[in-house]
């Protein structure tokens, strides 16, 4: 007997309740990615994450080195 003003709020409230779903259906999605994530790290072998970690560094040490060469880099020293 509410009439149209309890059929407006009964929409509001399942449109709602879609969101909710939607947004926990992500969330677990979202879980299930992040745990398998973890998984994968947890079991890596320890030397092969040690070696891939060097070969990283070594790349960034290469990066900087040639940053730094760029910044000191200049048209009069070009010209010289």
């Amino acid at each position: 007997a509410g009439g149209p003003a309890l059929g407006a709020l009964e929409g509001r409230v399942g449109a709602a309740e879609a969101r909710v779903e939607r947004a926990a259906a992500r969330n677990s999605a979202e879980a299930t990615a992040m745990e398998s994530a973890r998984n994968d790290l947890v079991g890596r072998d320890p030397f092969e994450t040690a070696s891939a970690l060097q070969e990283t560094t070594a790349r960034l040490e290469k990066i900087y080195t040639v940053t730094a060469r760029l910044s000191r880099l200049s048209l009069l020293e070009f010209l010289r």
